[in-house]
């Protein structure tokens, strides 16, 4: 027999069994719930735990577990977890692995770790359900080892309103990150983009600019406290849907009716619509030059800048110099490496 030691521990053990190889119907009819009987939680005690319980104290943990009200029931086939809505529910789940797998700014070891600990929040039976788990290796991941502990720094800096120094990043040809400057900030907002954290800050030119969280390395918290943040976060997140740098500028865009989806996710509804010209919709919007003409070069076939003009010549300038680069049939020439 067990010890009375491993004994009083047979009721948060028999939860735990329930939790981890039972769970509710989705439909909600109780013949399609995957319970246990006695017999084989008495077997899964032994198993897992080392602990040996005659039936009727089964039972009677299993009826203390049920009165708790903390989501066990018994019933004539067997008992059974359901949290009733209080735990993720495996769709939830789902969702929240595909954002970790979606997000290039974790690494490939984080990402495993994350997706382990959330499958083992439900039942086992998920795990084996879940399926896309196991296409982790067709994403591209960061190498930046040290995210999650430069973010519980930018999350202390700004619960205690304090700037942070750090070493700005960015990849060179060996695919590896190399240093481009050290910059001292005032941290407010992490939020996501494209698949990429971004610490949005001002620099000690009382700029906002948007920071790859994953770019960030040598990261230190400073004694003196931050700046107040003129602008509102919110307007400059949505004025910058690709977290570029640059001035802000007010923009009048012509664009196809079907492209007004595309509008909305990359610079929300901060917008207005002033008409239709050419059965196109004429809308104005303030956003960062840098973040427009991006967007501008990916949709060009269906949106056309019609303010300002310095837009408009810089994005001229963009398509004569790639129509240059396709002019002919035959591609350059690849040049060998003389090494």
């Amino acid at each position: 027999m067990a010890s009375n030691e491993t004994k009083r521990m047979a009721c948060l053990r028999i939860f735990h069994i329930l939790k981890k190889h039972t769970r509710p119907s989705p439909s909600g009819k109780l013949s399609e719930a995957k319970m246990l009987t006695q017999a084989e939680i008495s077997n899964l005690l032994e198993v897992e735990y080392n602990i040996l319980l005659e039936r009727k104290a089964i039972s009677n943990y299993l009826g203390d577990l049920e009165s708790s009200g903390i989501g066990v029931f018994k019933t004539t086939k067997g008992a059974y977890y359901d949290s009733c809505g209080k735990d993720l529910t495996e769709a939830e789940l789902c969702l929240l692995i595909d954002l970790v797998l979606a997000s290039r700014c974790i690494d490939t070891g984080s990402t495993r770790k994350i997706i382990n600990k959330l499958c083992s929040l439900t039942s086992k039976h998920f795990k084996s359900e879940a399926r896309n788990i196991h296409t982790l290796d067709t994403f591209d991941k960061s190498d930046n080892k040290d995210l999650f502990n430069t973010i519980a720094q930018l999350n202390e800096a700004m619960s205690q309103n304090l700037k942070v120094e750090f070493v700005r990043n960015d990849y060179g040809i060996d695919k590896a990150l190399h240093p481009i400057e050290r910059v001292v900030v005032s941290p407010y907002r992490l939020v996501m983009s494209h698949g990429h954290y971004y610490l949005i800050a001002s620099n000690e030119r009382e700029e906002l600019n948007g920071y790859r969280v994953d770019k960030i390395t040598s990261l230190c918290i400073l004694a003196s406290p931050r700046k107040r943040a003129d602008e509102k976060i919110d307007d400059y997140i949505y004025s910058h849907p690709y977290m570029l740098s640059g001035e802000m500028l007010d923009i009048t865009l012509a664009i196809d009716k079907d492209l007004i989806g595309e509008v909305i996710d990359a610079f929300g509804k901060n917008f207005r619509i002033n008409g239709l010209r050419d059965s196109r919709i004429i809308i104005r919007t303030r956003a960062s030059r840098e973040d427009v003409l991006r967007w501008a070069i990916r949709f060009g076939h269906k949106a056309t800048v019609i303010e300002p003009q310095e837009m408009r010549d810089q994005l001229r300038d963009f398509a004569n110099s790639m129509q240059k680069n396709y002019e002919g049939d035959t591609p350059p020439k690849e040049k060998r490496s003389t090494k």
